[in-house]
């Protein structure tokens, strides 16, 4: 009888878990597109709008764990993996200059991303930059980043910006004296 006990906590301790990483899946491939829609090309993004898609990321976790709103923000963050939607964000302009990078020198795409390089223009080149430099990346437009394959990129991009979400997450706990 104990171990079918056992049995059953297990079978419903694993449906839980399949429940939640479920509805984390669902979030990232079906929510989480439809929000940042084409936000790879948001330049000047309005403070008060990243904050407003955290919020509403924060609200899916809470409502998927069935926490209260006193559940710290940093938590719930550090336990899913989540990147902060501004990272999101910043991730998707990162592989928009790589892939405009690695275009044809014929495309109006490349051609307006290597005016704003050379003139210095506000625009995508600038906020990648400055992108780059936040997350101890080097340039990812100079010439000799050219060269490295999608599969390298896409491997160091998701490990600075895992790095860059740690430090984000743990800068914001100690804003909290319990944490």
């Amino acid at each position: 009888a104990i171990f079918e006990i056992k049995a059953v906590l297990e079978d419903i301790r694993m449906g839980a878990i399949g429940g939640l990483l479920g509805g984390l899946d669902l979030w990232e491939l079906a929510v989480v597109p439809m929000l940042l829609y084409n936000s790879e090309t948001w330049t000047d993004i309005n403070d008060e709008v990243v904050e407003e898609l955290e919020d509403i990321q924060l609200q899916f976790l809470r409502v998927l764990f069935e926490v209260p709103v006193s559940t710290p923000k940093p938590i719930l963050s550090w336990d899913t993996a989540t990147l902060s939607m501004k990272n999101k964000i910043d991730l998707r302009k990162v592989n928009l200059a790589i892939h405009l990078q690695k275009l044809n020198d014929n495309a109006l795409a490349k051609q307006v991303f290597e005016e704003q390089k050379i003139n210095r223009w506000p625009g995508l080149y600038k906020e990648v930059k400055e992108i780059c430099r936040l997350w101890g990346l080097e340039n990812v437009c100079h010439e000799k980043e050219k060269k490295m394959t999608k599969y390298k990129w896409k491997k160091l991009l998701k490990s600075a910006v895992n790095e860059k979400n740690k430090n984000d997450i743990l800068e914001s706990v100690e804003r909290y004296t319990k944490l």
